[in-house]
């Protein structure tokens, strides 16, 4: 009996025992997490804080410098963060102190690389004083309103100009005003859309920054059911059913752009060309000319430079007996359904689809043989990396683009005035879309935008008039200038906190009600703020409920306090093996016991037979 209440005893204290043990451990590993967990935070905080530093100096990147003549401050750009509109809004008055007269009624002074010039009236005749002192330092020219003509080498052999403002006022502008001018570069000339200035530029190859210039035609009209449209580019479009008249009494109605025509397209169902219908037009290089025409007037294109021209026409129509018997030296072009982009991307057209196929960055400015107006969809192959700038421009009739998941990046106006898609889904290893990528894709209802998009360029989605919302919740860092202004049927955002930079009236002119979603106590939040738009915060939704109908943001929940029963459960679940050591030991020093128990019985019963055989 005793002997049972001493094995009772010490199985009793070996469990006690290994339960202590198993705590004890339990607490170990507890400290052990914690530590970890410690360090964890360490690192997310130094990670934070370096993030913060970098936004802060991402953020504090000088945008901009100010500069002055005489008294008056002036802004000039840096880089990336210039906007387009920039240059057009710089001061155009300054002070007239320390003015230096160039004859009788007008002013100017130089200053840092900027010149400013003032005075009424014309230039005087000659070259001018600052062109010839100065012509190797001036960078930009601002000429105010009052001046009305600008006469020979005003700016001759000013080598580093690039940007010349103009004021309504100018009526007149010499031939050789420019000469030798902006050699090391190209010119823009600020000014208004309808000036004469503008007019000049465009007829002269000189690039026009004009507010709404190349939003809309620059001039266009209708003859007797043909309809004509002329862009700023040079661009000449003829689309319609029936003849292009003769003009034997008065000009065409295009006459007044005629040193500006670069490119003639006529569309399919245009007939005939009439006399004198594209007379004077001394740049034009491209004349695209469908099979529907059955006859051009002999002087059709009188007194052009047809060596430089290039005819696009079909085999066995009247453009190529044209061109043939009148000895016309232009080049005839095929019009086809299939090329190359470059030496590696190849293009096919058929029943409608446009498909590319091959490896690599597309080249920019793709030539798709005129193929803009028959082209319904496009689709870019696996093993095309980037689609190149102003590739698809004006492909109007295009509803639906299927892009490959190797493509990282769409370059500036690559899907520009595609006015009839609806849909888009981009590819998820795109991560840059660049300026103006999908400006005026006015019939645009939804984009779906890829996880790993880095980048929204600027006005990249200007003027999609159908698009109602915008789910950013990717990784994306950067939204630049207007990057969705326009967009007057927008109103509802989503934007991540890992946005790093948020540009310039990004949502200028969308929804009266637009709201933009985001965490709260972020830049987001600031933005909005900033601009006036309505905030609301992002709720805190796991976002793998099914029942989850708007994007959300997930975080880790705190975890609930836990009883003392869950404590030891949990405590021997996470020690399971303590335990079975434990219990092993147990069970050892048990079976142990019981075999020593076993032994002293069988000692003492051999020696009580003993005792009994020696009596």
């Amino acid at each position: 009996m005793k002997n049972k209440r001493t094995i009772s005893f010490l199985v009793c204290a070996l469990l006690a025992f290994s339960f202590c043990v198993s705590f004890v451990s339990a607490d170990t590993a507890q400290e052990s997490e914690e530590a970890l967990i410690s360090e964890e935070m360490a690192i997310a905080m130094e990670l934070e804080a370096k993030a913060k530093a970098e936004k802060e100096a991402y953020n504090t990147y000088p945008e901009e410098e100010v500069y002055t003549i005489g008294a008056e401050e002036y802004v000039a750009d840096y880089g990336e963060n210039e906007s387009e509109n920039d240059i057009a809004s710089a001061t155009t008055s300054f002070n007239t102190q320390d003015m230096l007269a160039w004859g009788e009624n007008i002013s100017w002074k130089f200053e840092d690389g900027y010149l400013g010039v003032e005075g009424v009236g014309a230039f005087p005749e000659g070259i001018s004083p600052w062109a010839q002192y100065y012509y190797n330092d001036i960078y930009e020219a601002i000429i105010l309103e009052g001046i009305t003509y600008i006469g020979d080498e005003a700016f001759a052999n000013c080598h580093n100009l690039s940007v010349v403002h103009m004021p309504d006022s100018v009526e007149y502008i010499s031939e050789r005003a420019f000469v030798g001018a902006a050699d090391q570069g190209y010119l823009v000339f600020v000014c208004s859309p309808d000036s004469y200035a503008c007019k000049f530029a465009l007829s002269h190859g000189i690039f026009v920054e004009a507010d709404g210039l190349y939003d809309t035609p620059l001039s266009q009209g209708n003859i007797d059911g043909v309809s004509w449209e002329l862009w700023a580019d040079g661009s000449l479009f003829i689309t319609g059913n029936g003849e292009i008249p003769d003009f034997l009494t008065e000009f065409a109605p295009w006459h007044e752009y005629c040193d500006m025509v670069k490119t003639v397209e006529i569309g399919t169902g245009i007939e005939r060309i009439g006399e004198f219908a594209f007379q004077d037009c001394a740049n034009l290089g491209e004349v695209y000319i469908p099979a529907s025409v059955k006859e051009i007037a002999v002087s059709a294109f009188f007194d052009l430079d047809f060596e430089n021209m290039t005819v696009y026409c079909d085999e066995n129509t009247a453009a190529e007996e044209f061109v043939t018997e009148h000895s016309i030296p232009a080049e005839i072009t095929r019009i086809s359904t299939s090329g190359n982009i470059g030496d590696n991307i190849t293009w096919e057209l058929s029943d409608g689809v446009l498909t590319l196929s091959g490896e690599g960055d597309m080249e920019d400015y793709a030539f798709f043989g005129f193929t803009y107006n028959k082209a319904q969809k496009i689709v870019v192959n696996e093993g095309i990396t980037s689609i190149g700038a102003n590739s698809f421009v004006g492909f109007a009739y295009v509803t639906e683009v299927e892009l490959a998941d190797s493509i990282e990046t769409i370059e500036h106006g690559a899907f520009n005035m595609c006015r009839s898609i609806e849909k888009l889904k981009l590819p998820k290893s795109l991560r840059v879309i660049d300026d103006q990528a999908f400006s005026e894709c006015c019939s645009l209802k939804e984009v779906d935008f890829p996880e790993g998009l880095e980048k929204i360029g600027k006005c990249a989605f200007e003027c999609c008039e159908e698009l109602e919302t915008v789910n950013l919740l990717t990784r994306i860092e950067r939204i630049d200038d207007q990057a969705f202004s326009l967009c007057t049927k927008l109103s509802g955002v989503f934007i991540p906190s890992s946005v790093r930079r948020l540009g310039d009236y990004i949502f200028n002119e969308c929804a009266e009600d637009l709201v933009i979603h985001g965490l709260a106590g972020t830049k987001v939040e600031e933005y909005a703020d900033e601009y006036g738009i309505d905030f609301e915060e992002i709720p805190v939704i796991d976002s793998e409920d099914p029942c989850l109908t708007v994007p959300a943001i997930k975080e880790e929940a705190p975890k609930r306090e836990l009883t003392g029963a869950e404590k030891i459960v949990d405590a021997v679940a996470d020690n399971i093996i303590f335990v079975l050591i434990g219990l092993c030991a147990i069970v050892a020093v048990v079976f142990a016991l019981v075999v020593v128990f076993k032994i002293k019985s069988v000692k003492k019963a051999k020696a009580a037979k003993k005792q009994e055989k020696d009596e």
